[in-house]
């Protein structure tokens, strides 16, 4: 029988393994080999970074805060001086306090292609609003951000934490509120772009008034209605019904407010209430103001209600929920269904004097310029309207399904789409 020995290289056992091997089956104890300590500090802490992960760390912010001072993308490098343009602005949500998306343009608006196209950094949170050459952007990925509204260049952008749900703008000014982390009303400078002041709110989903004397409206998902003053103190705050999900229409001295399944008029100077109006349905969409209140309901109803008493005067009744805000001409009301159909009705009466066919949920408010009424559809179409008619004037393909309405300003059209695309579109000499 052969015997192993520590020599024997031909069994591949080396004498440290023969001495174990030995040690076992004595029953002796066996040093156990040494683990290779990390190479943090002595008494960090379990799951705390090591001491070279964390200096790695600090020289990546140093770098990254030295490149960002570098390509001038610090707060307050951007000014946003006034860009030269033609046309009429869209400063606000659907263009203006009353909410009633229609555009006076003087000579007729030439819409004839595509301008440009400019990649946002998220999906359109809220509607986009146009002032002074620029285009102000509310992002789903938690960013403000301000485009060239000739070029479609992007001129600034910043990161909150919280999605931006709409935005609005001022001759020096514009303000805008983030929602779920931050829960915070925002109100910058345009030149230079710069924090004014903050202030925290509850959670809101839509974005803010900025009325003429400067102070703000502020609506909450949690139903509440704040106005605060141009520093930011709140002059007064009441409870609504029901949450609001969309931004209240003001008229003189009242605001119209859509919470829950009520429809509300209250007094800016205290916000008591004058009337209310019952819906059998949520009041989503901003309620439109011209001689009445036109307001949808997830009920498939179209009310029409007097602005002095809430008494209703008519209603018109589609197939399908609604989710946006009517536009008001001189005689007829717009207004887009989840039916897939564009109705255009009689102020005076409700009675239907026509319907277009969109071929896709028509969940974009309609907006009217002149005779034209524009229309952005889930069916990857902007359509061209004649108001009067209802004949299909001109339509534009998009790129994706439109998540915002159509916003007319400086004699362009924009919206947003969910490839988060940005399109203007315009007449073909620009």
């Amino acid at each position: 029988m052969t015997r192993l020995t520590s020599n024997s290289s031909s069994a591949g056992i080396s004498s440290k393994h023969s001495m174990r091997v030995s040690k076992i089956s004595r029953g002796e104890p066996v040093a156990r080999p040494m683990r290779r300590k990390s190479p943090g500090r002595r008494g960090d802490p379990p799951g705390r970074p090591c001491g070279a992960q964390r200096r790695s760390t600090y020289r990546c912010l140093v770098y990254l805060s030295i490149a960002l001072l570098l390509t001038g993308c610090g707060l307050g490098s951007e000014r946003l001086t006034t860009i030269t343009t033609d046309g009429t602005a869209w400063p606000t949500y659907r263009s203006n306090l009353e909410s009633n998306a229609r555009i006076e343009t003087g000579a007729p608006l030439r819409i004839e292609t595509q301008l440009w196209e400019s990649k946002t950094g998220g999906v359109a949170c809220g509607e986009p609003v146009v002032r002074d050459g620029y285009v102000f952007f509310p992002g789903c990925d938690r960013r403000i951000e301000v485009y060239n509204a000739l070029t479609g260049e992007r001129e600034f952008r910043n990161r909150f934490d919280g999605p931006v749900a709409g935005v609005v703008a001022h001759d020096s000014l514009f303000v805008f509120v983030t929602d779920q982390n931050q829960r915070k009303v925002y109100v910058y400078s345009r030149n230079p772009v710069k924090e004014l002041w903050s202030a925290r709110i509850p959670i809101s989903q839509c974005p803010p008034r900025l009325l003429d004397d400067g102070s703000l409206l502020v609506a909450t998902l949690h139903g509440r209605l704040m106005r605060m003053t141009p520093d930011s103190d709140v002059v007064w705050d009441v409870r609504t019904p029901g949450q609001i999900h969309a931004p209240p229409a003001v008229h003189d001295s009242f605001v119209v407010v859509p919470s829950g399944r009520v429809l509300s008029t209250r007094r800016l100077s205290d916000g008591s209430e004058l009337w209310s109006h019952q819906t059998s349905g949520a009041v989503m969409a901003t309620p439109a103001i011209d001689d009445r209140v036109y307001v949808g309901s997830t009920d498939s109803l179209l009310y029409a209600v007097d602005l002095e008493t809430g008494r209703m005067d008519w209603f018109f009744a589609t197939n399908g929920q609604l989710l946006t805000t009517p536009a008001i001409g001189d005689s007829i009301v717009y207004l887009a269904a989840n039916d897939r159909n564009i109705y255009a009705l009689n102020k005076r009466t409700g009675k239907l004097i026509w319907s277009y066919e969109t071929g896709g949920p028509a969940n974009q408010s309609p907006t009217l310029a002149g005779n034209i009424l524009f229309v952005a559809t889930t069916s990857e179409q902007l359509l061209l309207l004649d108001a009067a008619s209802g004949d299909l004037v001109r339509e534009f393909p998009l790129t994706a399904p439109a998540v915002t309405a159509p916003v007319i300003a400086h004699n362009r059209v924009y919206v947003a789409d969910q490839r988060r695309r940005l399109l203007c579109f315009g007449p073909n000499d620009q």
